[in-house]
């Protein structure tokens, strides 16, 4: 019975592989692809399509222009064109040739692409600008530069009336007078270095030394020359006890002129007061050989308090 349902079944088995059907191969897609199936192919398509558009732009860029773009995608504003352009040189026309333009067409491409004309200069030559026709601006004429010159004559006129008085009022040690007419001829003649030498006086009689120096100051930068701002410079230093200062005053105006004597005599005061007999003694002689006078003025000045005795003075304080 076994061997009976073992043929049976082998029987049966063998039936059902002789009628199965074969699997079906695999088709091509139809119109109703799946929706999947066209997102596919949207997707491969799309670089096709950025590829040829790129390709297409650049066809329409100028050939310099396409060159000059950068790796970045970067592109400089277009400017707009001329209105007009420039009429070409007599030779060029001739020629027929563009090439004889200032620039060429490298410059006239840049000017589009918005580069400035300082770019433009270190790649070509620069396009010489048409010449404009302007009207010259009208020129103003001062009505009356005589009277000006006159009323600047009549100013320092008036300024020097001031001194003289200011001089006198100093004379008379009438300080505030003195000061209030010399500022008076400052203002109307602002480059009268006698008047601001003299308002340092005025303050050097005062013991302002300061004052007077910034006074005799203003007078040396109008005048660098002027020898006796120069020594009264020197004087002020000397009282404030400022030797350097005062040895280069009174040599600068030395420098100036030798014949002056109180620079000389200024300096035997500043070596006296230091103690320096010799070097007071030589400048002393100097002073003396230019003003005798300067005898009588050492015998009781008290710069010379310290070095009276030393035998090189007393040489020169004889009579």
């Amino acid at each position: 019975m076994s061997v009976i349902n073992q043929a049976l079944k082998k029987a049966q088995r063998e039936q059902l592989w002789s009628g199965a059907r074969p699997l079906p191969l695999p088709l091509p897609p139809v119109a109703g692809t799946p929706p999947r199936r066209r997102w596919r192919w949207l997707v491969l398509g799309l670089p096709v399509v950025t590829a040829v558009g790129l390709w297409l732009s650049l066809r329409l860029v100028p050939g310099e222009a396409s060159r000059a773009l950068p790796g970045a995608w970067r592109l400089a504003p277009v400017a707009p064109p001329p209105a007009t352009s420039p009429p070409l040189p007599a030779a060029a026309a001739a020629s027929g040739t563009a090439a004889a333009v200032p620039g060429g067409e490298r410059a006239e491409q840049l000017a589009r692409m918005g580069v400035p004309d300082a770019e433009a200069a270190g790649t070509t030559a620069a396009v010489p600008a048409a010449p404009l026709t302007r009207r010259a601006p009208e020129r103003r004429v001062a009505p009356a530069a005589v009277p000006r010159q006159e009323a600047s004559d009549t100013a320092r006129a008036q300024a020097r009336a001031l001194f003289n008085q200011a001089v006198e009022a100093l004379e008379a040690e009438v300080w505030p007078q003195a000061h209030r007419l010399l500022q008076q001829a400052v203002a109307l003649a602002p480059d009268f270095k006698e008047a601001y030498t003299s308002l340092g006086n005025l303050y050097y009689r005062q013991q302002q030394y300061q004052q007077a120096i910034a006074m005799y100051e203003k007078a040396l930068a109008l005048d660098p020359a002027y020898v006796k701002a120069r020594n009264n410079l020197g004087s002020a230093y000397l009282r404030l006890a400022k030797y350097d200062q005062a040895i280069a005053a009174f040599e600068q105006a030395l420098q100036a002129d030798r014949t002056f004597s109180l620079p000389y005599y200024n300096l035997a005061c500043v070596y006296a007061r230091q103690g320096d007999s010799g070097t007071a003694a030589r400048y002393l002689r100097q002073a003396i050989a230019l003003e005798p006078q300067a005898r009588q003025w050492a015998q009781r000045d008290e710069d010379f308090r310290q070095v009276r005795a030393a035998p090189e003075i007393q040489q020169l304080l004889r009579p």
